[in-house]
């Protein structure tokens, strides 16, 4: 279930760095790949 990544859970909120250009599913991903959701 949890690939690192939390889309359905707010993994985005902290992440205005990645912006919304793969919308908000690649977006909340992206957020969470780093460690600034981690």
């Amino acid at each position: 279930k949890d690939t690192g990544y939390r889309i359905t859970k707010k993994c985005s909120v902290d992440c205005p760095e990645t912006n919304v250009d793969f919308g908000i599913a690649a977006y909340s991903s992206k957020c969470c790949s780093t460690s600034l959701c981690n």
